[in-house]
């Protein structure tokens, strides 16, 4: 006699458990089963490291970057200062055991709400910063908060100069009016690159972050 249909439960074992057979839900969609151990799964794109910083004077990403790949990500989210600070990035090609401190340049445009306008700031300085010398669009205060994208270009070329381009939303000093913020740095020392700090001109870091790297190789 034919066997036509097939009783899962006389399959030995606990279905979707530990030595079990996997059973798909009425829509043919797999169980939320652990599949760290699933191999040969392409993706263009690697979680390096993540993670949240409270109160946090630098946050300092060491030994995370590489020439395995010309494109990294870094996001920071839910970022909030303890006060009005200009904020920006440093780079390191020992770990972090130092952090380069000079030669770093800087451009961006920003376009803030309530006024309509686009206004160009840059110039030079002790970090890759993305906000402009004008309180009116430094990160601000607090209980506000702002999101930053950052790509990493090339950080392990010792051909190239590190730099960053960014995308970021922040607060002007009353809180009241968002501001959008791209723009581009570069630091002058032609070395590559491994770690990256988020820095602050004063007070602390409040937020989350994650790197990506982008994979970029055919």
């Amino acid at each position: 006699m034919a066997i036509t249909t097939l009783d899962m439960a006389m399959i030995e074992g606990t279905l979707n458990g530990a030595n079990g057979a996997v059973q798909l839900d009425g829509s043919g969609n797999l169980p939320a089963v652990n599949g760290s151990a699933l191999t040969g799964i392409a993706s263009n794109v690697t979680l390096v490291t993540s993670g949240a910083f409270s109160a946090a004077a630098t946050v300092n990403l060491t030994s995370v970057l590489d020439d395995t790949s010309d494109h990294w990500v870094l996001l920071v989210t839910r970022f909030t200062p303890s006060t009005l600070m200009d904020v920006g990035f440093r780079f390191s090609s020992n770990g972090g055991s130092t952090w380069i401190t000079s030669g770093y340049a800087y451009s961006g445009t920003t376009l803030q709400e309530g006024y309509y306008y686009p206004s160009s700031q840059g110039g030079t300085g002790t970090s890759a910063k993305i906000t402009s010398d004008g309180s009116s669009t430094r990160m601000g205060g607090g209980v506000r908060t702002g999101q930053i994208y950052v790509d990493i270009w090339s950080p392990g070329n010792t051909g190239n100069y590190p730099s960053i381009t960014w995308r970021a939303q922040t607060y002007n000093d009353s809180g009241a009016y968002p501001s959008y913020t791209h723009g581009a740095s570069v630091n002058e020392a032609n070395a590559a690159i491994d770690s990256i700090q988020i820095w602050g001109s004063t007070g602390t870091l409040t937020g989350r972050y994650a790197l990506l790297k982008m994979e970029t190789s055919a």
